[in-house]
Parts: C-alpha cells; structure tokens; sequence
C-alpha cells in the first residue's frame, strides 16, 4: 500500500520549530550562518537544477496529482535570470494583473539593469523580455512555473527511475509491503525536540524489514555521486533519519529490522543510468559521532602529526544547546578561543 502525507502534513513539518538535520549543519559555519535568512544576489532567483529536482521529488512522492496542482507548464522559453527577478519583483508588489500597469522602473533600477541606457530603452527591454513571463505567473496562480523542456526532463528522469531496472522494485508496492511517501517524523534527542521529513520509508511486513529511501538529482555522472555524499555531509542525513526512523518505529513495528539508509540518485545532465547508493555503517558513524582526520607532514626536515575535526550531529546538537544558553551573539569556538586562532597549515582545509 501507498502513503502519502498531505500537504497540509508538509506545511505542519514546515513551520514545526523543531530541529532538522539541513539547519543543524549550518552551525559548521557558525552562528551567524545559522541565523542568517539568506536574500539571493537577485530578488528572485531560480536554480534550475533545484527546480527540477524539487519536481522529479513531488512528482514521485506526493503523485501525479498533486505535481498537475502545483506546477504550471509554460510553453514559452524563460527568460535570463535576471529578467526573471526583476518580473518577480514587480508580480510581488502588483496592484493588479495589467502589464502594463505597472512601474517597472524600482525593479530596474534595484538590479541595476544596464544603468548606462536610457529610462526608456531599459523599459522597452525587460517589457520586450518579461511580458510573457508575467502572463504567465499570472495564469500560474501561485504554480511553480516549468519550461516544456524543464517538464520533458521532470518527465524523463521520472520515468527513468520508476522502470529502469537498477531501481523500479523500489517503488513498486506489493502485498504486506506498504511505502510511506513524505513521511514526516517528530523525536526527541538529548532533550531537543527534532524533526525530519522522509522521500521513502519502505515497510517490508513479509520479512519484518524496514528501507529508508532519499531521492537524489545530481548535475553528474551518477557514479560521481559519492563525491558529493562527502561534499554535502549526506552522512548527517543519512544517520540523522536512521536516527528518526528508529523512535518512530519502536511504538509501530518495535521487531522489525532497519537497513541501512539508502540513496536513489538520477542525473539531471547525464546520459547514465539511475543508481542506488546504501550506505555503510562507517558512514553513519562519521554523521553521528564525528571523526578526527590525522596525518603526519613535513616540516623544517621534521615529521609533525596534525588532526582536523569533523562534526557529526551529536556535536552540532551540542553547540545548538550551547547557544539557546549562551546566546547567539557570539561564535561558540571564538568564545571557546578567547579570540585567538592559530594558523596552520592544512591547505585541504580551504
């Protein structure tokens, strides 16, 4: 049997205050990473490879209907990013509907648009550029608006990854076996309240086996994606929901068995097939526990050792509880520090 969240399960996971592993490892960077709310360089700005990504997600999770309810098809090509943001500017802060009502000139002039034209060509430009755009979030009502070609490639790695052979048994739902999409798990550890939002948590009853599945779309050969498990700290992921799943099932299926988490990873640019990715249990360990890196290195013709510490979310939890103490203001290792750094040279490092 298929589960799947509602939407308005989705949009309680949202705004639920609870601590989820993709803020937690903001803390690597520091304080001020955590809470900074990031504006991007433009007003609006779209990343194609998000967006699609986001898509081949909802299309397989949340369904077919959900995806013709939330994403609008356009038949034009986009226009530049920066054309984009500055409609998006205007859409914002819209009287109403009419094009050409609207002041163009603020956008403008906040992405500084070709500041060295005339008022009146700039216009004419993004109005020759944007009209269509504009017709469109307007007929989108709200929709993520796609390209036909962004929807051909939705489409495509959708279908890839629901019939190519190296990952079709992973959705298919027989008898005693029941896949929960989009499962949204609320646990407790070391007395902080935590949450984490599941792509696929597979109940195998026949075998009282448990699969936790997260979908992955990578601008790369497939193979590559293991660069960038260690690049993005998946790790933590990967263990921070092994970490969910376990308290979840305890009071649901407290005999069953759970794998290892796995990662189902399709490309957005590549001609290559979709790839599972099970991780081990080395792997968990670093996203839970942390690691030292040492190595030893020469210096003024004498062998020195030198480590560099790796976080995994215990430790990262430990700072968040250190903070809501503490306070924000300050860096808890420029505290820890007393303002002093020493400089070394682990070049890897930067």
């Amino acid at each position: 049997m298929i589960i799947r969240s509602t939407v308005q399960e989705i949009n309680d996971y949202i705004s639920s205050p609870a601590i989820n592993q993709s803020k937690l490892k903001l803390l690597m960077v520091g304080a001020d990473a955590f809470k900074e709310v990031k504006e991007p360089d433009l007003f609006f700005e779209e990343k194609e490879h998000f967006v699609i990504g986001k898509a081949v997600d909802d299309f397989i999770t949340m369904g077919e209907e959900h995806f013709n309810q939330s994403y609008y098809i356009s038949s034009n090509s986009k226009p530049s990013a920066l054309i984009m943001s500055i409609v998006q500017q205007v859409f914002q802060s819209r009287s109403n509907d009419d094009w050409f009502e609207q002041d163009l000139s603020s956008a403008i002039d906040a992405h500084s648009y070709q500041p060295n034209w005339k008022p009146e060509t700039r216009i004419k430009k993004v109005s020759e550029e944007g009209e269509q755009y504009w017709s469109e979030l307007v007929q989108s009502e709200g929709k993520q608006v796609l390209s036909v070609e962004q929807d051909m490639k939705v489409k495509q790695i959708t279908t890839q990854l629901l019939t190519h052979s190296n990952t079709r048994n992973l959705f298919i739902s027989e008898d005693k076996i029941d896949i929960y999409y989009q499962l949204p798990i609320y646990f407790e550890l070391e007395g902080i309240s935590c949450k984490a939002l599941l792509d696929m948590v597979v109940i195998d009853h026949n075998a009282e086996d448990i699969f936790i599945y997260d979908i992955k779309t990578i601008g790369d050969y497939t193979k590559n994606f293991d660069k960038q498990c260690l690049k993005r700290r998946y790790d933590i992921q990967a263990s921070w929901y092994m970490e969910a799943v376990m308290q979840w099932m305890d009071s649901k299926f407290p005999n069953y068995f759970l794998n290892p988490p796995a990662f189902i990873v399709a490309s957005t640019t590549k001609d290559c097939s979709p790839l599972q990715y099970v991780v081990d249990i080395d792997f968990l360990n670093v996203g839970k526990r942390g690691m030292s890196l040492i190595y030893e290195y020469e210096l003024a013709n004498e062998n020195r050792i030198k480590s560099n510490k790796i976080k995994g979310w215990q430790e990262l939890l430990s700072d968040y509880k250190w903070y809501n103490e503490f306070g924000w203001e300050e860096d808890k290792e420029v505290v820890e520090s007393g303002g002093t750094f020493i400089i070394g040279s682990d070049f890897n490092k930067y």
